[in-house]
């Protein structure tokens, strides 16, 4: 007899309810997962590393090429105006001066150079852009597969009945054999238990009618 709450109709609404929840749960997870991943590819491939674009004041890769070359034409210059007032006045004032003007333009173009070999430089070049979107695969991988999870339990309980089911019909062919092969064994021995008990009871009756003729 169904009651109110177990039988088959709502079992089989309960069963669509958990189909569709897992369903939502799987479609939802992979759509984040994906999304992430997604983007981290996306982000990779057009080599947009945050740590490229110059912060105020700061100066690319290339911009600091560029200032490399104009100030080595300056130097030149600086140079060949040293070598003439050498050449027309020795060690003058204007001699020490012109020196003192190019000794800075050769630490100005050290420094440009260090700025660019610098540790951490090459850190946002080489390493840091490459792994700075590791975290969009790491939290899209770990989406999915809880997503596939947890929908995997949910589908597990919704189908229940009929693992159980499944599981039971593997092992009842195997049930059956062993109490078939088990039944004559099984049959000799409450016979030979019966034979028993009866040959005790007629020991006993045969006993209490002696006693009542000795009587």
């Amino acid at each position: 007899m169904e009651g109110k709450y177990l039988n088959e109709e709502n079992y089989k609404k309960g069963v669509k309810k958990l189909k569709t929840i897992a369903l939502v749960i799987l479609l939802i997870g992979l759509f984040c997962g994906l999304s992430l991943i997604l983007i981290g590819v996306v982000k990779t491939i057009s080599g947009n590393n945050p740590l490229d674009k110059p912060g105020s004041g700061e100066m690319t890769e290339e911009e600091i090429k560029a200032k490399i070359e104009l100030i080595n034409d300056e130097l030149a210059l600086l140079k060949a105006q040293k070598n003439q007032e050498f050449d027309e006045n020795g060690f003058s004032e204007q001699y020490y001066k012109l020196q003192n003007q190019i000794d800075k333009k050769q630490e100005e173009i050290r420094n440009l150079k260090s700025q660019i070999e610098s540790d951490m430089f090459k850190l946002s070049k080489n390493i840091f852009g490459k792994v700075i979107y590791a975290p969009l695969y790491i939290f899209g991988i770990i989406i999915i597969g809880e997503a596939l999870f947890i929908s995997g339990i949910i589908f597990f309980i919704a189908h229940r009945r009929e693992i159980t089911a499944f599981t039971t019909q593997q092992v009842m062919p195997v049930a059956k054999e062993g109490i078939e092969q088990m039944s004559p064994t099984i049959g000799k021995a409450a016979g030979k238990i019966a034979k028993g008990i009866k040959e005790g009871l007629d020991s006993a009756n045969s006993n209490n009618n002696q006693n009542n003729n000795v009587q």
